[in-house]
């Protein structure tokens, strides 16, 4: 089946402010149709999107995740130092202008 761009087009109601600045552009010789107007918009706004970033884990997979290493042995006993010991090594990584590892990003 064909598809039909024009019977797409007729049925959009964009509004008189809308409608009133297409017509300017028409009018002043920048595009010679309200189409040029709207495909000119939407190539302008295709170029400025962004890619869709990966879904981000639910939090039943991120408990999940962390099970599975508590399982696999891959976790460190919590001490009174700890968090102390965690913030001096991230102050020592900033100063060397490491970056954050994308598995800390919120």
């Amino acid at each position: 089946m064909a598809y039909k761009s024009h019977t797409i087009m007729q049925r959009v109601n964009l509004g008189k402010p809308y409608e009133d600045y297409i017509k300017r552009m028409v009018k002043g010789g920048y595009y010679a149709s309200a189409s040029e107007v709207l495909r000119d918009a939407l190539r302008e706004k295709m170029k400025q999107e962004q890619p869709i970033p990966a879904p981000k884990k639910t939090l039943q997979q991120l408990v999940q995740e962390g099970l599975d290493s508590v399982e696999a042995g891959r976790t460190v006993p919590y001490t009174k130092g700890l968090l102390k010991k965690a913030l001096e090594q991230a102050k020592i990584n900033a100063k060397a202008g490491k970056k954050i590892p994308s598995h800390i990003l919120p």
